[in-house]
Parts: structure tokens; C-alpha cells; sequence
């Protein structure tokens, strides 16, 4: 593979054996569990409100408390200062973060002070449920403490399913005959910035090197990881008939609650529930997905109490460096903080892998994704490579057209490309620096692992001693039409796609 077309038709052709797979999966799946995290989300791009917020930080007391944060970041929003400090951050850096708002007054501030483009539905849980259910997964069993009309007027008319309780009968409703109309709508925004925002804060000027988002939530059911009742009782009912559950929201939880109680208390309903569905359905395979813990005690708290329990685990790159941090594993940490490459990332994912002996870890990034298959996991790294590039096609087609699409839709626009000369046409392409981190790992596969530089270059597969590594890379479009649930498309795919022997 020499030149750009020649290893972009290899991929295409990768592609195109994942999208059949995919098909093959719809019709196998029976159920999926997404869970816990579902909510509204106000998307706002920066580039419609640079002038308010370069206003806001003309104020000498705003830019001081700004200029000290960005010094050293707090792990939470207090203040409009600390939202600042949060955004500048992530537009710096070119990097996505979840904070959390701690008070009403900064949550009323955004709300008199930002026009959202739009409001749609947000949540991993929520994005993850919904681009299953439009991958065409028939029954996708989503968690939701609210359901109001405002929340479930934005999920799939088809393939979701809420559990309901009734005159002592529980039943599964689609989203519109689920409606609660006495409850609350609980709304989280997200500030979309794309490569080259650039914000003046004082003399500088700080400009973003790639395209990202940072969350601003105050959603205290969600903080407080409250699971609907409805929903425990509705899954106890059908547990046997789900393949698998993909659970998050743990990034929002707090230290301490106003009635007294600590994330740990928090934490147990959760940890209960994926004890008791191991229990009845010893064959479902759970995967968590991690999201932005600012707090290290909590990420570390987390994570050692669920992943000795689960199956698969997913991250992208900072959530890889947050856990090394917390888990002080220097060694790899300093090197993943100077560079996010193909072998740093690997070398860092076999730490946390072999800390926690999780059978199936995947970081996914904006050019490739990397995972770590054991072989009790029960599905081939052959299998899992599909998976990962169905993951790939999932998020590429959000970013495409800024909604969720079918397998058929994937289908019929890869069937559309003759070679990668048209998908530039189309804004959309297989990642240089993918294809570049690829040949760079490879380089390296003869020395670390079992497998040679050759294999590796057919086969995007390494062999170690227990465990294989699995690469894939992803398809970049230019000038997205959705940044946010990328990452959540990709896990839906990668869900889907894991065909069981």
C-alpha cells in the first residue's frame, strides 16, 4: 500500500465487508439495553455568540477569575467564570469535557443568555438507544427518569421501548405512548465549536486546533444516577431476551448530595442492577462507557467498583489519560499527555486492561480506534474488526447528514462510492492520520507483540500473549453537520456489529 488511493480502497473495501455483517447483526439482535443517562440537549455553536463572550470577559473581574482558571482548571462550575474557564479550555486544547453546574444562578444566566440552535435529544444513554433503534435494532430498552413530551418527542418513533407500570402491570410503550406530562424536562448545553474558533481573552487570542464540544449540565436526577423504578421492573420481566447493555452517566455523579448521601450511595442501585442481570442472564453482555469524571476520586471510586463486573469498557483518549492519572500510572500517563498516538494509547489501554482484566476495552478517537480483545469475550478479533468499523460508519454518517441512519441508508451510500476520489467530493474521507498512526504502529507490532509488521498490515489485528489488539480507522467529514453523539454513534455500531459465536 503505497500511495493514498491504494490504502483508502483497502479500507473501503473493510467497509463494505462491515456493513454485511451489520445486516446480518440486525436481524440476529433480540434486545438491547441502553441505560441510565437520557435527557434534552440545547446545542449552541460559538461561532454565534463569540461578540457575548468576548463581552463577558472584557469585565476585568471576569478576565482575572478567567485567566486563574485557565492557569488551574477547577473540576466543576460554581461561577459564569468557571463555565468560561470550562469552554476556553476545550477550544484551546481542541479537546471535549463534561462539567457539571452546581448552582441555579449559572444554569438561569445560560438560559437568559444563549439561543440554542436546537434542541434534541441528549444523554449517552439517549444517543446510544436512539442510533441503535435507527440501525434498526426492533427492541432497544431505554432508560429515562423524565418522560415528558419535550424528552420523548425526540427519540425514534420505532424500535424504542419504555418500560411503564400500570395498575400494578408493567409494559413496554414507544416513546409517544410513554408520555408523563407532570414531569420535568431536564435540559444540558452544549457549546459545538469547530476548528479555527478563535475567542480573545485579554491580549491573547485562544483558537481551537480541531472541532469539538464542551457540556455545561445541571440535571439533578441524572447527577444523582436516579434510576426509574418503572424501568427495574420492566427489565427484571424481559432480561433473558437481551443480548447486551450498554450503561453510563457515571461521569455525572457528585461527592456529596444535599440529603446527606456520597456518589458511592449513588453508585449501589447501579451496581445492583448489573449484579442481578448477570444473575438471571449469565449469556448478556454489559459494557460501560465512560464519559469525562472531572473529580479523580470519584473516577477512581467508579471504576473500581464496576469494571471487575462488566464485559466491555469504552473511552475515548482523555478518558484513557483521566484514568491513568487517577490510578497513577505515570509512566504511560506522561507519555499519552505529550502524545495521543496509535502506541501510546495502546500502551496505555493495556495498563487499565490488565488492571481490571476487562475482557473487551475500546478507545475510540477522532482518527481511529483501538481495542483489546480477550477470548472469553466470545466474539473473534475478525468479528470485532467489523464491529469497530461499523462503529466508524455509524458516527461518519451523524457527522454526514446530523442524524441517526439506518444500516440500509450506511449500505446504499457506501454502494454510491466507486473509490475515495468521490468521497472527497462528498466532504467525506478515511482519515490520513489514521492511515498514518496504522503504518506507525505498525512499525512497532515485531517488537511488541506476536505478530509481524505484514500480518498486522493485512489483517489490522496483533496477537500478544492472552489477548489480541484491534485497529481501525475512521472516516473524517469535513464541516460536520452534528458534533455531538459521535462518539455515542460509534458505540451503537460497535454494539451491533459484535456477532456472537
Amino acid at each position: 500500500m503505497d500511495n493514498y488511493q491504494e490504502k483508502s480502497e483497502f479500507w473501503l473495501r473493510k467497509y463494505r465487508e462491515a456493513i454485511e455483517q451489520g445486516k446480518l447483526c440486525v436481524k440476529k439482535t433480540r434486545g438491547i439495553i441502553s441505560a441510565f443517562n437520557t435527557n434534552v440537549d440545547a446545542i449552541v455553536r460559538v461561532s454565534n455568540c463569540i461578540e457575548f463572550l468576548e463581552e463577558t470577559l472584557s469585565e476585568p473581574v471576569v478576565l482575572e477569575r478567567v485567566q486563574k482558571g485557565l492557569q488551574d482548571p477547577p473540576d466543576a462550575i460554581a461561577t459564569i467564570s468557571d463555565f468560561l474557564v470550562g469552554l476556553l479550555s476545550c477550544i484551546r486544547t481542541g479537546t471535549g469535557a463534561e462539567w457539571l453546574v452546581q448552582n441555579e444562578t449559572v444554569f438561569t444566566w445560560l438560559l437568559e443568555n444563549f439561543q440554542p440552535l436546537v434542541r434534541t435529544l441528549g444523554g449517552q444513554a439517549g444517543l446510544v438507544g436512539s442510533a441503535l433503534a435507527s440501525l434498526g435494532v426492533a427492541k432497544v430498552y431505554l432508560h429515562t427518569f423524565s418522560r415528558s413530551y419535550q424528552t420523548l418527542e425526540t427519540l425514534p418513533e420505532f424500535g424504542i421501548l419504555i418500560p411503564v407500570v400500570e395498575n400494578e402491570q408493567i409494559g413496554f410503550r414507544s416513546p409517544m405512548d410513554a408520555i408523563n406530562p407532570k414531569d420535568e424536562t431536564y435540559i444540558h448545553w452544549i457549546f459545538e465549536f469547530l476548528d479555527g474558533t478563535q475567542i480573545r481573552v485579554g491580549k491573547e487570542s485562544i483558537t481551537a486546533p480541531e472541532d469539538n464540544r464542551f457540556i455545561a449540565t445541571f440535571d439533578m436526577p441524572n447527577m444523582s444516577l436516579e434510576i426509574n423504578p418503572d424501568f427495574i421492573e420492566g427489565i427484571k420481566s424481559c432480561i433473558n431476551e437481551v443480548d447486551k447493555a450498554m450503561l453510563s452517566g457515571f461521569h455525572l455523579l457528585k461527592r456529596h448530595y444535599p440529603d446527606g448521601t456520597t456518589y458511592m450511595d449513588r453508585l449501589q442501585p447501579a451496581y445492583k442492577e448489573i449484579v442481578d442481570w448477570k444473575k438471571l442472564n449469565p449469556k448478556i453482555r454489559i459494557h460501560i462507557e465512560q464519559g469525562c469524571i472531572q473529580n479523580v476520586i470519584i473516577r477512581r471510586e467508579v471504576l473500581k467498583t464496576l469494571l471487575p463486573h462488566i464485559d466491555g469498557f469504552g473511552l475515548n483518549e482523555d478518558e484513557l489519560l483521566e484514568i491513568l492519572d487517577a490510578f497513577e500510572i505515570s509512566k504511560e500517563f506522561k507519555k499519552l499527555k505529550e502524545e495521543s498516538d496509535a502506541i501510546n494509547i495502546l500502551n496505555g489501554a493495556k495498563r487499565v486492561f490488565e488492571l481490571f482484566n476487562i475482557p473487551r476495552m475500546t478507545v475510540h478517537t477522532r482518527n481511529f480506534s483501538l481495542t483489546l480483545l480477550r477470548p472469553q469475550y466470545g466474539v473473534t478479533p475478525q468479528i470485532e474488526l467489523y464491529a469497530m468499523l461499523l462503529g466508524a460508519l455509524t458516527a461518519a454518517m451523524r457527522a454526514k447528514t446530523g442524524e441517526f441512519s439506518s444500516i440500509d441508508e450506511i449500505d446504499q451510500y457506501l454502494k454510491s462510492i466507486k473509490s475515495q476520489v468521490e468521497t472527497e467530493i462528498e466532504d467525506i474521507t478515511i482519515s490520513k492520520p489514521g492511515l498514518e498512526q496504522y503504518e506507525a504502529l505498525a512499525q512497532k507490532i515485531d517488537q511488541i507483540s506476536l505478530t509481524s509488521k505484514e500480518d498486522f498490515l493485512k489483517t489490522c489485528i496483533a496477537s500478544f500473549s492472552g489477548f489480541y489488539a484491534i485497529f481501525s480507522i475512521s472516516l473524517i467529514v469535513e464541516d460536520p453537520k452534528a458534533i455531538v453523539g459521535l462518539g455515542d454513534s460509534f458505540t451503537a455500531g460497535l454494539l451491533l456489529g459484535e456477532l456472537t459465536k
